[in-house]
């Protein structure tokens, strides 16, 4: 039985064991059981009554999965929209860094301005 044993005892984390015996309770601490790698808890310790405390646990799996995902898709459309946009960067330089073709005997102002409308 676990009755009256301490919770640090019981749930063998150091992280949790900071957590613990630390000040500050306002956001809660996440951790992977050992036995469940594939599982998140979260854990926060809120006051209850005169001079006692609560240990509230909440399965977050669900969450931490979303929030890897949505990590990836930034990660993922990032790079795919990088790509594209480096391509015509690479293209287009020449065509910058050019100077307009001036033809002997032609005037360079008709020139540049049939370029710009083209």
């Amino acid at each position: 039985m676990d009755l009256g044993l301490r919770i640090d005892n019981l749930i063998r984390s150091p992280e949790f064991v900071l957590y613990l015996h630390g000040d500050d309770y306002a956001m809660p601490l996440v951790i992977r059981p050992p036995v469940q790698l594939d599982l998140y808890l979260a854990l926060q310790v809120v006051p209850y009554g005169g001079g006692q405390s609560l240990l509230l646990v909440r399965d977050v799996t669900r969450q931490m999965r979303l929030e890897a995902m949505r990590k990836d898709f930034v990660a993922n459309a990032s790079h795919e929209l990088r790509t594209p946009l480096t391509v015509i960067s690479g293209i287009s330089t020449p065509w910058r860094m050019t100077p307009p073709l001036i033809l002997r005997g032609s005037d360079p102002s008709r020139i540049c301005a049939r370029r710009r409308s083209a």
